[in-house]
């Protein structure tokens, strides 16, 4: 569906990788909801298992994909940096991120999904998430959330909030 939609953008490419904290495969567990039909869910997937309780709600194929560190992936294809990340990734957003300094140092702002409760085995948790992302430079500037589930958040680098005009 994503190939088909950006068909028409030339400056979108997608990529049948996950982004892990390890360059080979990895076994992506499929989300197709309580049923298991249904994939309007398959945005819960993730290459992190379901936790005991929420493996009901989590029902699904598991998949062997590609997958790759990001710092690799994006010097193989001559990716400098991003102005804007997007990251919701089911919980595996700080493996990531923390297998990947070069590209983390130089994204500008990143959106990100967070998260109060482990849905998931070694699933990141906001309580953990935050201080990662502020002890490399980003300040949390918006997050929206329910209290005790999940939420997603806007960090900006730190260094240009303090060249922003309000400041000089």
């Amino acid at each position: 569906m994503l190939v088909e939609n950006t068909r028409k953008f030339p400056n979108v490419h997608p990529q049948g990788i996950a982004i892990t904290d390890f360059n080979g495969t990895i076994t992506l567990n499929v989300c197709y909801g309580t049923n298991g039909n249904d994939p309007v869910f398959e945005g819960a997937s993730s290459v992190l298992e379901a936790n005991d309780y929420m493996k009901i709600h989590y029902q699904g194929p598991k998949v062997e994909v590609g997958c790759a560190i990001l710092d690799d992936w994006c010097r193989s294809n001559n990716v400098s940096g991003f102005d804007f990340m997007w990251m919701d990734m089911e919980g595996y957003e700080m493996q990531a991120l923390s297998a990947s300094p070069e590209m983390l140092s130089k994204a500008k702002v990143i959106y990100i999904e967070t998260n109060f409760q482990e849905f998931r085995k070694g699933m990141t948790q906001y309580k953990h998430l935050k201080p990662f992302l502020e002890a490399n430079g980003f300040k949390m500037i918006a997050h929206w959330y329910t209290e005790g589930f999940q939420g997603n958040a806007i960090f900006v680098k730190e260094s240009l909030l303090s060249n922003s005009p309000e400041k000089q």
